[in-house]
């Protein structure tokens, strides 16, 4: 694979990772309403050349998005990592997916655990629940209205089922990891014979 090739795939990488974490940042739209009303806020907004109503219209609409957000997101980074390395790319794919929750974790709640929400939201909008269970104590409506308060409600502060769940999950990128670097090392060999 060619250098132009590779770097077409980070960049087609790095702009579906963009596309998750949009649809992560569209579920707390409710919350980002309520700071619209903030006077501070609507200071800026005005500076900057923005109507609040437009800006809530925009907010409204991209959050009832949320689900093709993370849909698309994820199966463009799945497409992508299949495409730079086959089979062995699509074992990364719960790796990288985790590693975008993280960093959006950080930045929202300042706290990388509230990952584990992310995910399970993800899992449960991409019908992928039942055969990856996290094991945390809400679903559904309940899980995505915590994720969604989240930035209200800081610091986050885990449950045990997130904590459990924290857990579960990491073994699980583990053993991804693991698999990941045995079919790479087995690639390789094969290309010495």
């Amino acid at each position: 694979m060619g250098i132009v090739t590779r770097l077409f795939l980070l960049m087609a990488l790095l702009a579906a990772s963009a596309t998750l974490a949009t649809g992560f940042f569209a579920m707390h739209y409710k919350v980002f309403l309520e700071l619209l009303d903030l006077p501070k806020f609507r200071q800026e907004m005005e500076r900057w050349g923005y109507e609040q109503s437009m800006m809530k219209d925009v907010l409204k609409a991209r959050g009832k998005e949320y689900v093709i957000f993370l849909r698309c997101g994820a199966g463009a980074i799945a497409v992508t990592l299949a495409a730079g390395q086959g089979f062995r790319g699509v074992i990364l794919l719960p790796i990288w997916i985790s590693l975008v929750a993280a960093g959006f974790s950080l930045m929202m709640v300042q706290d990388y655990r509230a990952m584990v929400l992310y995910v399970s939201v993800l899992l449960e909008k991409c019908y992928l629940s039942d055969v990856m269970p996290l094991g945390l104590a809400q679903s559904g409506k309940d899980l995505t209205k915590r994720v969604a308060r989240l930035p209200k409600d800081a610091p986050f502060e885990p449950s045990l089922a997130d904590t459990l769940a924290l857990q579960r999950l990491g073994v699980l990128l583990a053993l991804c990891f693991v698999v990941w670097v045995l079919l790479q090392s087995y690639r390789r060999k094969d290309k010495k014979e």
